[in-house]
Formats: C-alpha cells, sequence, structure tokens
C-alpha cells in the first residue's frame, strides 16, 4: 500500500506507511504523527560535513563509523527520525544488527548530532532529546549556528546531563572521544 500523502492529517501513521510515500520530502514520525522537514541550509550541511571528517579521521584511529543525514533512526513502528549526525564506536560495530538493514538504523548509537534551524530546533531540544534518552543513545549534541554553541548531553540513568556547554571561540573535546578536538570557529566558518 501507497500512502496518500494528502491524508497527512490523519493521526497514527507507521514506518511502513510514511516510508511509502514515493515523493522526495523528508518526514519524520512522532508518536504516529509526520513532521515534514525542510531541507537543510548550506551552513547547516557544512556544519555536518565538518564534523563528518573529523569524526572520519578519529575512526581512522579509534574505529567506529560516522553517518550523515538522511538517514532513519527507526525507535518504534511509531517513532522514527532523521538525525544531522550518527556515530557508533568501534565496540558497536562488532554488533552485526548495527548495519543489518541499509535503509534505517535500529541499534542505539553513542552519538547523535543535531544542528539547530528555525523551524527544527522545539523538536531537537524537546521531543529528540526526550526520545533519544529513551531509546538509550549515550551522547546528544546540540549544535546552534545562530547561536555560535554547542551543547553536550551524556545519558546517566535514564535521562540527559549536561556535560558540556561551548562558545563561538572555544575548542571542545569530548571525554567520551579521546583525543578529539573539536574547534567552534572551525566548525562555523562561513
Amino acid at each position: 500500500m501507497v500512502a496518500d500523502p494528502k491524508n497527512f492529517t490523519r493521526q497514527a501513521w507507521t514506518y511502513d506507511e510514511v516510508s511509502s510515500i514515493e515523493d522526495d520530502v523528508r518526514r519524520e514520525l512522532y508518536d504516529g504523527e509526520i513532521i515534514e522537514m525542510p531541507s537543510p541550509s548550506i551552513n547547516h550541511q557544512d556544519i555536518i560535513l565538518r564534523l563528518a571528517l573529523l569524526f572520519a579521521h578519529w575512526a581512522s584511529r579509534f574505529g567506529g563509523k560516522a553517518i550523515i543525514s538522511p538517514v532513519d533512526l527507526y525507535i518504534s513502528d511509531r517513532l522514527y527520525f532523521i538525525p544531522d549526525f550518527v556515530f557508533y564506536t568501534s565496540i558497536q560495530m562488532e554488533d552485526e544488527d548495527v548495519l543489518r538493514n541499509p535503509k534505517r538504523l535500529t541499534v542505539p548509537p553513542a552519538l547523535i548530532v543535531e544542528v539547530l534551524s528555525e523551524s527544527t530546533a522545539r523538536n531537537d531540544r524537546v521531543r529528540k532529546l526526550h526520545a533519544y534518552a529513551q531509546f538509550g543513545v549515550a551522547n546528544y549534541w546540540l549544535v546552534d549556528p545562530a547561536q555560535q554553541t554547542l551543547e553536550a548531553f551524556a545519558l546517566r540513568d535514564g535521562l540527559y546531563q549536561i556535560v558540556a556547554a561551548h562558545e563561538e571561540a572555544e575548542v571542545f573535546a569530548p571525554a567520551t572521544f579521546p583525543d578529539l578536538l573539536i574547534s567552534l570557529p572551525e566548525l562555523f566558518a562561513p
């Protein structure tokens, strides 16, 4: 069955129904409700590319896999997101389930990064923060290009706690990823 995009007002969509829609619109699903995603800005994509390159270099030494959007992170039949950036550690990559399905991820990654925009900030700060914690994503970073900040959250007892907050002129050295240095001026460069 192919879903009818004209009927998006109804509730209780499923992953299979949404993924069967034959168009190029990016969509996420939150408690059965379709959330249409605008195309990311060039600046947004530049930030993701810079993070991916940093993590690819880091992974060449320590192992792991960086994955950039668009890829579906399937949490349940009525809940999936398209994170901007996902990273699995080398230990996680030993689990054959991590990349079993080439179209969607079903195993909680070590890190998810969302780059905030005016249209996504509320979902990234509220819905996704809660859902990723419930799913067991160990680390969640929010990158805000407008404010030139990076906030890092770590999962502790099922809830996220902020472990770092950095501003435009600082360097972020995440404890979870030894020897990784993220220069915010370089990350936010035009």
